[in-house]
């Protein structure tokens, strides 16, 4: 048995800069049945490929003698089982238990397996002959700074005078880029281009270079500082009233005054960047910069493409290295002003806006910086008068109606409506997940449900309803409320078709693994489901499996199980994919049945995700997940308010009101990256709302500052409005980062609640 990549185009991908480092490499793979089939194989391999040129190593495997072959002990059917919350490839040991079938960056033998003797012989006659002095012997590796497919990049100390440095190393054959080239060459190049900069101000200085067994390393000094984009990540004032916003100007002016004289003094060299971005200029505590990566330079008027390039930071209308440095440069400008994804790419006359806002926030110095380097690109790049047009858009920072947004977001929707599968365009998770295209997180029945609840119902969505229910499309999804059956049941059931809810109900296993707890896709959102309708006749018997479902996920408490996610960009924690999703459920289930066992298990839930929190450096409480602070809806401390709002009639009002109020401050965030209903503005629209149905709280310049920041990122087209997803690629309609979440949340503000995101029909055990 044998598999093979099926395209040039996909070799391509797992070859790239960040293609897999596992699985880099990797052609074709032979399956063989036995050891004894096993070593013949190698050694027939073997001749068969000798006089092909090396390939890539393969990082996850050992190579066979000198040549092309690889090898593993690994899988060759798809098992999957959870390991430590995180569903993972899985083999069969020799006890007949699921065991991790690791395919990282390294070779790993199983604990249960034992390597050939051939292959024991043959790392014996390698270590005799690998036994020879290197140049990076002159250096001691302490810390990896950055891995990629085409190789790392360390920081070391010089053994010979105690120095730190930085080793950059590129494999051949790997990290290819654009235009062909491996990393290997790529830094070769990069050390072609230092040599031409020694001495030059904020340039990163070469001090070596060479080549180790098969790769090549370039050493150059450590710069004391940190990435452009981590120190915006510290520095920016994100927290109105709390944090300085004209310090923080002056400093970012100081800084893009210095990236221009970097530019310049560069470019006089003959040398342009050609992928200037926030990643790669160095950034100290005197504000002095250094540009560092030079991987895409070349002469300033190369008009060759790059091979590589970070998106938001380029154009298409630039032509050479020169122009594209240019741009880049207006483009960090506008991001160290405003942080947000990269929807001036989907429209550019949406910067109108933008330059409004960041006068307002910070006064004239900021825009007249913003516009003196747009000057520049007008000078150096010969077709920026297409990127922006020349008659502004009238912009007035002036309070938005709401009603009119709304309107203008369920027009573009309803005008985009296809009766395929994909019923409307959303997160690329519509992809990823199995059901994405369906389900109430990304898919068609969360659209149905946004324009269900705020408007009359399109006949056309009514039937795309109606016809994806279907056993052939509902067969083979998961049950989770979010991603699966139990949401497109209730969206069902809401909108009228009754019968075809109860297929799907009747169809969802509630006995499920521990691990998966969660309210977006495991048991606590099963449970709410079944919940949400078990007052009707036709559903009597879901409570006693609301009930069931309850001593599952107490027992999951109680042996404080690790929580399985289905995405790993997911965090564990909070209301929809953490303890507090399953405290919301102990709540809803007392308040159906008066036992005061689930309202005390619902406290040891929200416990234990509230332990998750920390106070920020401005003691705003947001979920720290060892590697961040995150305030928002999903994997937030904004999800855990909810649940603390729907606790608090129950017993001591006063318990964690402190937390709540620190969760609260929140509402003065200034700007976020993305304008999504659960990582993204709307979550602090809809904290807002929530902080209103706790305590009443109510402020018109809140929800009016609240909405000029969303519709930052809202692209306006007459009467309709369209909503970027994630990271500003491209419009997104779902709940997740699109259009059905933002009006979802328009609608709580409007009508003073708080759930109407949430997939459930109606929430008799819920606090609105």
């Amino acid at each position: 048995m044998f598999k093979y990549v099926c395209s040039g185009f996909e070799l391509s991908i797992k070859n790239s800069k960040y293609g897999d480092r596992g699985a880099s490499g990797k052609f074709i793979t032979a399956y063989p049945q036995d050891e004894k089939q096993f070593i013949k194989l190698l050694d027939l391999l073997n001749e068969a490929t000798e006089d092909i040129k090396k390939g890539p190593y393969i990082l996850s495997d050992k190579r066979w003698k000198d040549n092309n072959i690889y090898f593993r002990y690994g899988g060759f059917i798809e098992m999957y089982s959870f390991f430590d919350g995180r569903k993972e490839l899985a083999i069969i040991d020799d006890k007949g238990e699921y065991v991790a079938d690791r395919r990282g960056p390294v070779y790993i033998v199983p604990d249960f397996v034992q390597e050939p003797e051939a292959i024991k012989q043959m790392d014996k006659e390698r270590e005799i002959i690998e036994e020879k002095s290197s140049p990076l012997d002159n250096y001691k590796i302490t810390e990896a700074l950055h891995f990629s497919n085409g190789g790392g990049v360390y920081l070391a100390i010089d053994n010979r005078d105690n120095k730190k440095v930085v080793i950059k190393e590129g494999r051949p054959g790997a990290g290819i880029d654009a235009t062909g080239r491996d990393a290997f060459q790529r830094v070769k190049h990069e050390v072609e281009i230092l040599k031409k900069l020694i001495n030059k101000p904020h340039i990163v200085q070469i001090i070596n270079y060479f080549d180790s067994w098969e790769h090549t390393f370039l050493v150059e000094e450590y710069v004391e500082g940190m990435t452009l984009n981590k120190w915006l990540g510290l520095k920016y004032p994100f927290t109105i009233g709390l944090t300085d916003t004209n310090a923080y100007s002056e400093n970012v002016i100081t800084i893009l005054t210095n990236i221009q004289s970097g530019l310049l003094s560069m470019h006089s060299s003959g040398v342009a960047l050609g992928d200037l971005s926030l990643t790669n200029i160095l950034v100290n505590t005197d504000l002095d910069i250094k540009f560092i990566d030079f991987e895409a330079a070349d002469d300033v008027e190369s008009t060759k493409s790059s091979g590589l390039a970070t998106i938001g930071f380029v154009s298409p209308l630039t032509k050479t290295r020169e122009e594209t440095d240019w741009f880049g440069l207006l483009r960090i400008a506008r991001q160290l002003f405003l942080p947000i994804g990269d929807v001036n790419d989907l429209k550019s006359s949406i910067e109108y806006k933008h330059d409004r806002w960041i006068e307002d926030t910070y006064g004239t110095k900021a825009i007249n910086k913003v516009r003196e380097i747009e000057k520049i690109c007008m000078k150096k790049i010969a077709l920026f008068f297409k990127y922006k047009p020349n008659a502004k858009i009238s912009y007035s920072s002036k309070n938005y109606s709401i009603s009119n947004i709304m309107k203008k977001l369920r027009e573009a929707m309803i005008s985009d409506i296809k009766l395929t599968k994909c019923f409307l365009h959303g997160d690329i998770r519509q992809y990823e997940f199995k059901g994405g295209k369906l389900n109430v997180l990304t898919g068609g029945y969360g659209m149905v449900m946004a324009l269900f609840r705020t408007g009359e119902l399109p006949k056309m969505a009514y039937t795309w309803a109606q016809k994806y229910c279907e056993k052939k499309y509902i067969t083979g999804l998961d049950d989770g409320l979010f991603t699966g059956k139990a949401g497109i049941a209730t969206v069902l059931y809401e909108i009228g078709l009754k019968q075809e809810a109860k297929e799907v109900f009747d169809s969802i296993d509630i006995n499920k693994e521990l691990g998966d707890v969660s309210v977006i896709s495991g048991l606590a959102g099963i449970g709410l489901a079944l919940l949400s309708v078990s007052s009707d006749p036709i559903f009597e018997d879901f409570l006693p499996k609301c009930i069931k479902i309850a001593n599952q996920l107490k027992e999951a408490l109680v042996n404080n199980i690790k929580i399985i996610t289905l995405d790993s960009d997911f965090v564990t924690m909070g209301l929809i994919d953490g303890w507090a999703g399953v405290s919301l459920f102990f709540t809803a289930l007392y308040r159906a049945t008066n036992n005061k066992v689930w309202m005390d298990l619902s406290i040891t839930a929200l416990s234990k995700d509230i332990d998750n929190c920390k106070l920020d450096d401005i003691g705003v409480m947001q979920i720290d997940d060892k590697t961040r602070y995150l305030p928002y809806l999903a994997g937030g401390s904004i999800g855990i308010a909810i649940a603390i709002y729907q606790i608090r009639d129950l017993g001591d009002s006063q318990k964690w009101s402190k937390e709540f109020e620190s969760i609260s401050k929140l509402i003065k965030t200034r700007i976020c990256y993305n304008p999504g209903l659960f990582r993204g503005m709307c979550s602090f629209l809809e904290l807002y709302n929530v902080r209103h149905c706790y305590d009443g709280y109510v402020s018109k310049q809140d929800i009016d500052r609240i909405l000029n920041q969303l519709m930052l990122f809202m692209v306006e087209n007459g009467d309709k409005i369209r909503c970027p997803g994630d990271y500003g690629y491209r419009y997104s309609y779902n709940l997740f980062s699109g259009s059905a979440g933002v009006l979802l949340a328009l609608k709580d503000t409007v009508q003073n609640t708080t759930m109407s995101w949430m997939p459930l029909p109606s929430n008799p055990f819920l606090l609105d």
